[in-house]
C-alpha cells in the first residue's frame, strides 16, 4: 500500500539522497522488520520471526477542549421524542370576552332570565344603547326582543381558533356559520338583519364557530314584535336616531358593534283633523259632546293636551269632543295665516304608527239607558326615506259610532 506524504517526507529527510529503488529497512517508527521498496511497505513474513506481519506506526493525536466538544455534540435520541402535535388540538374556545356572541339593536328582553351579577341590571332601559353586550355576558339564557323596522345585529366578539406558540399570533376560525331555525342564512363574523317585521313565533338563532379540530356553537332565541302592541313608543333605531353597525377594527381588532347616527331616523311632522260621524245631527248634539273628554292615542300613548295646534308650536288644550271637531267656518285671519283651528300636529320618527281617536256619551235616560261610542283606529307607516322637510298630512279622519247599553 502507499505510504502517506508525511512518511515519505520523513524518510527522505532521514536518508537524504540514498537510493530508494532497492528494499531498505525503515527503523524509525515502523519496527525493525518493516522495509520500503519503491514506496511499498514490505512486512517480514518469516514464520520464525516473533514480529511476523506486525507493523506499527505513530498516531498524531490533537487535543480537544471539553466544553467545545459539548457545544458541537447533540446526544438527543430523536427516535424517543414524540412529534410536535398539529394545531389546532381542540375546537375554538369559549369565553366571556373570547368567541363571545353579542347582540345589538334590540328593543328589550322578552325574558331576561336573571343576571349572574347582582350589580348588573340587564333589563335597565339604558342598557340596550350603552351596554348592549350585558345580556350575553351576565344573562341566563336571555330572549331578545326586536321591534318592527329594527336592524338586529348578531356578531362574534374576538373570534379565535387558537394561538400559534411559535409566532404568538392569533389564528382565526376556519368558518363562522349562522342559522335561523336550522336553516343556514349567512357566513362571516356577523349577521345583520334589516327592517324586520313581526314574527308569529320565537326564532332560534344558532352560530357555529369551526376549525379543523371541531365546532363551538351558541344558540339563542329572539322575537320581533310591533312596538305599538308592546306599549313602546318607538323601535330602537327611531328612539335613538341611529343603530349599531359591526366594525371589525374596533376594540384593537377584536371586532365590535359601534353606534352610528342616521339622520333618516329623525322624526317627521304629521298633521290631521278629526270629524265625528253625523256631528250635530240627531242625538249627536254639541251638548252631548260636552259630556266627556275624548282621547287621542299615538302608538298607545294618550296625547290629549299634548298635540300642537297650528304652526306656532303652541299646545292645544282639549276640553271636550267639540274641541276635536273640525271648524267648517274658519275666520279670514285663520285662513290668511294658514293655521286653521282643530288641525293637530305631532312628530313621529320612521316606522309603524297607530292613531286612535275616541269619545262617548249617554244619549238615553230612564229605563232604556244607552250610550254612543265613537272610535277610529288609523294606521300608517312612515317610510325611512320620507322627506325630512315635508309635512305628512293625514287629512280628515272620520270617526264612526256604535250604540250599546250602559
Amino acid at each position: 500500500m502507499k505510504t502517506s506524504g508525511a512518511n515519505n517526507e520523513a524518510h527522505q529527510n532521514s536518508r537524504g539522497s540514498e537510493n530508494t529503488s532497492q528494499p531498505y529497512n525503515v527503523a524509525d517508527g515502523w519496527g525493525t522488520h518493516v522495509r520500503l521498496h519503491n514506496d511499498r511497505v514490505i512486512v517480514n513474513d518469516d514464520p520464525s520471526s516473533a514480529v511476523r506481519g506486525i507493523a506499527r506506526r505513530l498516531n498524531e493525536v490533537r487535543g480537544i477542549d471539553h466544553d467545545s466538544l459539548h457545544d458541537h455534540i447533540d446526544d438527543t435520541i430523536y427516535e424517543l421524542i414524540p412529534k410536535q402535535p398539529e394545531l389546532p388540538q381542540s375546537p375554538p374556545p369559549k369565553g366571556e370576552r373570547l368567541n363571545a356572541l353579542f347582540v345589538a339593536n334590540w328593543g328589550g328582553l322578552a325574558d331576561a332570565g336573571g343576571s349572574t351579577n347582582p350589580e348588573k341590571d340587564i333589563s335597565a332601559p339604558w342598557v340596550r344603547r350603552h351596554a348592549h353586550e350585558w345580556p350575553a355576558r351576565f344573562g341566563i339564557n336571555p330572549i331578545y326582543k326586536f321591534y318592527t323596522g329594527d336592524s338586529p345585529l348578531f356578531y362574534i366578539y374576538n373570534p379565535v381558533s387558537y394561538m400559534d406558540p411559535e409566532t404568538e399570533t392569533v389564528k382565526l376560525p376556519d368558518s363562522i356559520t349562522w342559522k335561523i331555525n336550522g336553516q343556514e342564512v349567512h357566513k362571516g363574523k356577523y349577521l345583520q338583519l334589516h327592517n324586520v317585521t313581526p314574527t308569529d313565533a320565537r326564532k332560534v338563532l344558532t352560530v357555529d364557530i369551526a376549525n379543523e379540530a371541531g365546532v363551538t356553537s351558541y344558540t339563542i332565541m329572539y322575537v320581533i314584535e310591533n312596538s305599538d302592541d308592546d306599549a313602546s313608543v318607538e323601535n330602537f333605531s327611531s328612539e335613538y336616531q341611529g343603530n349599531f353597525i359591526y366594525d371589525p377594527t374596533a376594540d384593537d381588532g377584536k371586532g365590535k358593534a359601534v353606534f352610528h347616527d342616521d339622520p333618516r331616523y329623525q322624526p317627521r311632522r304629521v298633521k290631521f283633523k278629526v270629524h265625528w260621524s253625523d256631528y250635530g245631527n240627531g242625538k249627536n248634539t254639541r251638548r252631548n259632546f260636552n259630556e266627556r273628554k275624548p282621547y287621542i292615542k299615538i302608538d298607545g300613548i294618550n296625547y290629549i293636551d299634548m298635540l300642537e295646534y297650528g304652526f306656532d308650536g303652541n299646545v292645544h288644550s282639549i276640553r271636550n269632543g267639540n274641541d276635536l271637531e273640525i271648524d267648517k267656518t274658519p275666520t279670514l285671519a285663520q285662513i290668511a295665516s294658514g293655521s286653521q283651528p282643530h288641525t293637530f300636529y305631532f312628530e313621529k320618527p320612521p316606522g309603524p304608527l297607530s292613531l286612535e281617536i275616541g269619545t262617548q256619551f249617554n244619549y238615553s235616560k230612564g229605563f232604556k239607558r244607552k250610550k254612543r261610542v265613537f272610535y277610529k283606529k288609523y294606521e300608517y307607516h312612515i317610510d325611512l326615506n320620507a322627506s325630512l322637510t315635508d309635512i305628512i298630512d293625514f287629512g280628515q279622519i272620520n270617526v264612526g259610532k256604535t250604540d250599546s247599553k250602559r
